[in-house]
């Protein structure tokens, strides 16, 4: 899995810098309902589940508790799809060039240019 990782929820995308960010980003009730496809870099589309998480945090004077909490967790996929991510990106980016009332460049057609204007467009999620 090489980041950045992209999220896409209907055409419209998310760009986070690290697998973490993604994470810690989206809902669980979301990745539930599976309202998400998520690749990597190079298209490969990523698996999402929800897991249980532990965690122990100090109350009162010096009694710990410890929680349970649902936490999403993003893995390596098989299945790649680079295409798809193109067209997504593509789009993605006519969107936010109009949006910024800059005038549409159609440069170069290879994955890595159009995340690297993706990215220089809006930046990443946080």
């Amino acid at each position: 899995m090489k980041p950045p990782i992209i999220v896409d929820e209907s055409g419209s995308i998310d760009i986070f810098e690290t697998v973490e960010d993604a994470e810690n980003y989206l809902e669980v009730p979301d990745i539930e309902n599976g309202i998400y496809i998520i690749y990597d870099r190079n298209g490969t589309i990523l698996t999402q589940t929800v897991g249980e998480k532990e965690f122990e945090r100090q109350s009162f004077l010096f009694f710990r508790t410890k929680y349970c909490a649902q936490d999403v967790i993003i893995k390596n996929g098989t299945e790649k799809d680079p295409e798809r991510l193109k067209m997504l990106l593509k789009s993605s980016i006519a969107f936010m060039e109009e949006r910024k009332g800059l005038g549409h460049r159609d440069e170069h057609d290879d994955l890595e240019t159009l995340l690297a204007r993706a990215i220089d467009l809006e930046g990443y999620t946080r």
